[in-house]
């Protein structure tokens, strides 16, 4: 009959590789990875996104794995996705305007879908309502990130030799 060593047992409980905010780690750097391979499978097959998932997998990575992340926002068939991702990079008005028609598109489509559907009229109005919400997000969001990233990088420390 085995004896097991107890001290054995403590060590391996209280290792590093197995401490559960290192689990947590991996697996939200395998949802990472899984979402950018998502994003790759989007990019050749309609209908499935491909930002979302680049961008959910990135935000991913960049807090479990930033060597990772580094390496997406490097990949040049991927970077073009991740654009905007960076706070100090101010979204272009063509891209907003560009945002806000297709958005708006879809949410058109969407409404009266769900009006040739006879869904309830709360339906139709909760996605109106997370339009508006969606293209104030668009309108303000980064308006005047360049300022912004001016005033971080002149706060930001200096260090000489």
């Amino acid at each position: 009959m085995k004896v097991s060593d107890p001290t054995a047992a403590s060590t391996r409980a209280t290792s590093p590789t197995e401490s559960p905010a290192t689990r947590f780690r991996w697996v939200v750097a395998a949802a990472g990875v899984t979402c950018v391979g998502l994003g790759l499978v989007g990019a050749f097959v309609p209908g499935l996104p491909t930002t979302v998932f680049v961008l959910s997998g990135s935000c991913l990575l960049a807090r479990s794995s930033p060597t990772l992340e580094r390496r997406l926002r490097s990949n040049r068939r991927l970077s073009p996705y991740l654009k905007y991702a960076d706070p100090t990079t101010p979204m272009p008005r063509r891209a907003k305007v560009a945002a806000l028609v297709s958005m708006w598109t879809s949410i058109g489509l969407s409404a009266l879908a769900l009006k040739m559907g006879h869904v309830n009229d709360l339906v139709t109005t909760a996605v109106l309502l997370a339009g508006v919400v969606g293209t104030g997000a668009i309108v303000l969001f980064r308006r005047d990130a360049g300022r912004r990233a001016g005033r971080l990088r002149s706060a930001a420390p200096t260090y000489s030799r």
